[in-house]
């Protein structure tokens, strides 16, 4: 909503002329001199800008235009029906003094009239000064409504589209099959007719991973924030059941590595509901810790798949090793379920073990409480979180698996090396070790140094 508010008020800003606003102060200089908003041509034009802006984009609440005075804000042109022309802006949000010269977003803010978030910009002359600000508002009610709604059509959507790609690939696979007593007698013709037909199976799966690969974070906009970082991410087959997540709230990190039951297209609807059930639960609260959050998160599974009273269908769940890091003060809290955080710091390596029992599923028999663990991070600690799959993985002259032990340390052999180099050593030493074995698991590993 924020960014829908500062799109609407920027806009607003570049069209309306500074000398307008000028114009309206000096020419009515007292309160209610506007009392009708076709009483003055300036004044209606502005209005009707401002009123156009509202309905077009839906809102709820008046558009304005302020501007200061000593240190008090008093109202200009507005989008409603009626003017309430120099009236005082009493009880304004404080940081609308520091926001004056350069615009931004309010948070939320309590006024007389509930919780509200805001948009403000600068209105500036020729010169560059600014003369005063467009200001549009959103009640906090408002916006928890309509980010629910959007969630649940989008989990709506996603659902709908797996059930229909799996629809074409169940459509397809029978029409091979139909075709099976056919191959003696037309075998060229035959070959022919399956080609085509695979390779619409596999364009039904490739688009699956589109969809998949849609919802998984942007990794540039992580480098951003941890820029010595990496993601080795390699799914067995061409969707995963392992999948990354992430969330920047403010000045804090929530980053998570996930390990859902199965991969390939079962997998990967998996990784659909757990990534939309993570987006959902911080969004309604943003301030749960880790382990609030995997309760929350093994909750909705459970609901989800229906994994209460005697029908249970779904035996299905999910790993996960779940850090929120704050930038500023470098504080890490760590929750897992099966899934363990590594900690290296001065070629020590500190594991902090996961509660033993998964998101979800029936096989445990009271209810799952996750726990959240607390280390202050210290400059040049690493920190790696990764799913079971590089550990698992068979290969080498025994062809045994490569095992945890040897991960260790691989991990404390290449400290030395930049993050980004870090990611491909550990990528050539997995296909090394796996040499011509095929590939067990999907394989996801996240390394992050301060």
């Amino acid at each position: 909503m924020h960014n829908k508010l500062d799109a609407i008020v920027s806009t607003l800003a570049s069209q309306i002329k500074a000398e307008h606003i000028d114009y309206l102060i000096n020419h009515f200089p007292e309160v209610d001199d506007i009392k009708y908003n076709n009483q003055d041509d300036v004044y209606n034009e502005i209005h009707q800008l401002l009123s156009d802006a509202k309905n077009g984009n839906r809102l709820k609440t008046d558009i304005y235009t302020i501007h200061l005075v000593d240190s008090s804000f008093f109202f200009g042109v507005s989008s409603s029906a009626n003017p309430y022309f120099k009236h005082e802006y009493v009880k304004f949000p404080a940081e609308l003094l520091s926001l004056y010269n350069k615009g931004g977003s309010l948070d939320f803010y309590e006024s007389e009239n509930g919780t509200w978030l805001s948009a403000v910009a600068p209105i500036r002359n020729s010169i560059g000064n600014t003369i005063g600000l467009v200001q549009a508002d959103e009640r906090f009610d408002d916006f928890i409504s309509q980010a629910r709604s959007q969630i649940y059509i989008n989990i709506s959507v996603s659902l709908l589209i797996f059930i229909i790609i799996i629809f074409i690939m169940v459509s397809a696979l029978k029409k091979i099959l139909k075709k099976e007593d056919e191959l003696s007698e037309k075998l060229m013709l035959s070959k022919q007719q399956l080609e085509r037909k695979n390779k619409e199976m596999a364009d039904s799966i490739k688009y699956a991973k589109r969809i998949q690969e849609s919802i998984l974070p942007i990794k540039d906009n992580i480098l951003q924030s941890l820029p010595q970082s990496f993601i080795l991410y390699q799914p067995k087959d061409i969707v995963s059941g392992d999948f990354y997540w992430y969330k920047k709230i403010e000045n804090k990190i929530l980053i998570a590595v996930v390990d859902c039951t199965g991969h390939g297209v079962p997998g990967a609807l998996m990784s659909m509901i757990g990534n939309t059930l993570l987006n959902d639960i911080v969004t309604k609260s943003k301030n749960l810790n880790p382990g609030e959050i995997l309760n929350q998160l093994n909750k909705g599974i459970v609901r989800t798949l229906k994994q209460k009273g005697n029908n249970v269908l779904s035996q299905d769940g999910m790993d996960i090793a779940l850090c929120e890091i704050h930038l500023d003060t470098l504080l890490l809290k760590f929750s897992g379920a099966q899934r363990p955080l590594y900690l290296i710091r001065e070629a020590n390596l500190i594991i902090a073990k996961g509660d033993s029992f998964s998101i979800g599923g029936t096989s445990f028999d009271h209810e799952k409480n996750f726990q959240a663990q607390q280390f202050q991070l210290l400059k040049d600690d690493s920190i790696y979180l990764f799913s079971d799959g590089y550990p698992d993985q068979f290969g080498g002259e025994k062809n045994k698996k490569y095992l945890i032990g040897k991960f260790k340390k691989y991990l404390l052999s290449i400290q030395d090396s930049p993050m980004r180099e870090q990611e491909t050593l550990l990528r050539s030493e997995f296909y090394n070790w796996m040499g011509d074995e095929e590939q067990v698991d999907d394989i996801l590993v996240i390394g992050i140094k301060f």
